[in-house]
Parts: C-alpha cells; sequence; structure tokens
C-alpha cells in the first residue's frame, strides 16, 4: 500500500537497499497517575531488547542499546538477521509488494481525515517517495510496567516530499473486494481516543512528527485532538517517542 493524499502505508527492509525512513517508541501508562520520568534521549527504557530500545533510524543495535536486529548479541534485537521476529508474540514484520504494477494503492483525492470506509484502492505502480516495501511493530514493556510500542516503515526513495501514518485503531479496518474498506468504527469509521502519528519527510530529510487522537464532538462524529510529543519530537531525524 502506497501514500496518497494523506493516506500512506508503511514499510521497512532488512538489506542496505532501503533505509528505516520512520522510527517512533510510544510509551503508554494504563490508568491515571503522575507522568513517569523521561526515559535517555533516543533510548526507549524497554526490557526487551536488551538495553532498550534504540531510537535513530536504524536497524543495528550498538554497544549501548538494542535495536530492531542485535549484531553479536541476539538479545540486543527483536529481529534475526532474515527480518524474522525472535517472538511473533510481540514483534511484527510485515512485507508489502514494491516496484510493481499489481501493487494495491489509494485512489486519488482521498483524505486522512476521511470516513475509512470511504477509502477506495486499486491496483497500480506508486511513486519511488511513496512506495512502501516493509513495517515494523514492536510491542514491549518498561521496568515500571508500562507499555511501549515501537513502529518503523520504509520508502523507496527520499526524493521528493512525504509523509507516512500510523494509526492505532480499536475497531478493525480491513480491505474488501471491488476496491473498497471496511471500518468497524462506530464514529464516521473510527473509535473515539484512537491514535494518529504523522511523520512529515521533506526532500532535505527534515522530518516533523506530530500525535493526535480522536475525541468526541458532539454530534455522534469525532474529532482530532493534537497530543504533545515533547519531549521527544525530532525535527533533525525521522525519530520520536511519548509517554503519556
Amino acid at each position: 500500500m502506497n501514500e496518497n493524499k494523506g493516506r500512506s502505508g508503511l514499510t521497512l527492509k532488512t538489506s542496505k537497499q532501503r533505509g528505516i525512513r520512520a522510527l517512533i517508541a510510544i510509551g503508554m501508562i494504563s490508568g491515571l497517575g503522575a507522568l513517569a520520568v523521561p526515559p535517555p534521549t533516543g533510548i526507549a527504557p524497554v526490557l526487551i531488547p536488551a538495553g532498550g530500545f534504540r531510537i535513530e533510524g536504524d536497524l543495528m543495535a550498538d554497544a549501548i542499546a538494542g535495536d530492531w536486529v542485535g549484531t553479536t548479541n541476539p538479545a540486543a534485537g527483536v529481529l534475526n538477521a532474515a527480518g524474522v521476529p525472535l517472538n511473533p508474540a510481540t514483534t511484527f514484520h510485515f512485507v508489502d509488494p514494491f516496484n510493481t504494477t499489481s501493487d494495491n494503492t489509494f485512489v486519488g483525492g482521498l483524505k486522512w481525515t476521511d470516513d475509512p470506509n470511504t477509502w477506495q484502492w486499486t491496483l497500480s505502480k506508486p511513486s519511488s517517495k511513496t512506495d512502501i516495501n516493509n513495517v515494523l511493530l514492536h510491542i514491549a514493556a518498561d521496568a515500571d510496567g508500562h507499555t511501549w510500542s515501537v513502529v518503523a516503515a520504509d520508502r523507496a526513495s527520499t526524493s521528493g516530499d512525504s509523509y507516512i501514518d500510523f494509526e492505532f485503531l480499536q475497531n478493525p479496518l480491513v480491505l474488501t473486494n471491488g476496491g473498497r474498506f471496511a471500518s468497524s468504527g462506530p464514529n464516521g469509521g473510527r473509535t473515539v481516543n484512537d491514535l494518529l502519528l504523522s511523520l512529515a519527510f521533506s526532500t532535505s530529510g527534515f522530518c516533523s512528527v506530530n500525535s493526535s487522537s480522536y475525541v468526541a464532538s458532539g454530534d455522534a462524529s469525532i474529532a482530532m485532538r493534537p497530543m504533545s510529543l515533547s519531549p521527544y519530537s525530532s525535527n533533525q531525524r525521522p525519530e520520536a517517542g511519548e509517554r503519556a
């Protein structure tokens, strides 16, 4: 799936030909309470992989913290060298076709703010800047019992402005036959407290990160509410982290 006017698919590849173009760590706390102490800059303090999860936009672990792939220490990674999750219950690697006309892409003119039930897809070859091959997701806890989600994606080319969305939905959203989508979200195809993370990339490599949640608008629909990413947002590298 490719990006089209605010819609994007997500991917990551473990070869040297394509680099990670988005890497985010999000910390979530269940219930109410004081804000947690921020972790070290660039490291999500999860228990797996060993040393925490380095958030810097590449695949390989270093001597200080873990990453997607461990080097000499497999415990410092969550994938093996072939990109296969070490624990498929907590780590996921999704692969999408690329550089082919048989890829499913969004029909032009769609907006991310639209009801997903109105979205349409077709088979075509996306532009290189929106052509996605891999996406990664890792879910882990820290020592305080908080749950973190780490996500990553790539695109075939960094030439040209583009962005990638990660949506955390509480109800199913699936592709259907006939080039349509079907969402079980009760509020215009989404659900109150669904989460949207959007990463905008420029040709210069500049990356801006925005986070929003869906809130009730009073007329049976929902609206977007911006969420602060401070102090983990970065306009210099495709990475960010957040703890609620």
